[in-house]
């Protein structure tokens, strides 16, 4: 198939693509009106569609960009090896009637996944999965840049009737492994290859509503400096 130039506006007033010289020659997953879809962009910016997918909530990215993995209505988690081709059969990883998100590590032994009473669950392996904690914040559980284990926020509270904040935390791939409390008070985390970066809220910025706080910065994702104060934010950044 092929987008009209209005309907590809239409996808990139809504998605963000980083680290790239070129939008042409990548593949792009999108929401159509049978389902959702993934499309190569050719170097005359015209999609042809490779994949239709009739339910999806939400898809990871491999960290080679030749497949994903995605969580269907029915619980299970399915892994499309390669998105160039049309043929291609989606594989079942793991399926739980339960999940509503889920995270899978790059080898993939590891999925970790979210029920909807805000509990984070980790299943290694042919093991049973068991509860990480409890109180998650669903938008921060994010893997670390080398994809040996994930951050996430917990203990989550109200700061204000707008925003929650709670404890950043991290925890590795490795069974057994015990949680390591990062930081308190944090409202929100993202990791790149260049390191980790965590958000602590201090208040609002009366004239416009927008978030005022302080950022911290771990090129190891372990000690942190922080690198800016008075920081402001708009309403959309912080997870509510």
């Amino acid at each position: 198939s092929h987008l009209s130039s209005e309907d590809a506006a239409n996808i990139f007033t809504q998605y963000t693509v980083y680290n790239v010289e070129s939008l042409a020659g990548l593949t792009y997953f999108y929401d159509v009106p049978d389902g959702s879809s993934l499309s190569y962009l050719d170097s005359n910016l015209s999609f042809s569609e490779t994949y239709l997918i009739d339910s999806v909530n939400g898809i990871q990215w491999t960290t080679d960009h030749e497949g994903f993995y995605y969580l269907n209505d029915y619980g299970t988690i399915q892994y499309l090896k390669d998105v160039t081709d049309p043929e291609a059969k989606p594989e079942e990883i793991y399926t739980n009637t339960d999940m509503i998100s889920a995270l899978v590590s790059p080898d993939p032994s590891t999925v970790y996944f979210f029920d909807d009473e805000e509990t984070l669950w980790v299943k290694h392996g042919n093991d049973d999965p068991v509860i990480v904690a409890n109180s998650i914040s669903e938008n921060s559980l994010t893997l670390a840049a080398d994809g040996k284990g994930v951050y996430f926020i917990t203990d989550l509270y109200m700061g204000t009737p707008i925003y929650k904040a709670g404890t950043l935390c991290y925890l590795s791939n490795e069974k057994n492994a015990e949680i390591t409390e990062v930081a308190t008070n944090v409202a929100g985390v993202q990791v790149s290859d260049f390191g980790v970066v965590y958000y602590v809220y201090d208040g609002e910025n009366e004239s416009w509503r927008g978030r005022v706080g302080e950022a911290y910065y771990a090129v190891d994702g372990k000690i942190f400096t922080k690198v800016m104060e008075h920081m402001v934010k708009g309403f959309c950044f912080w997870y509510n």
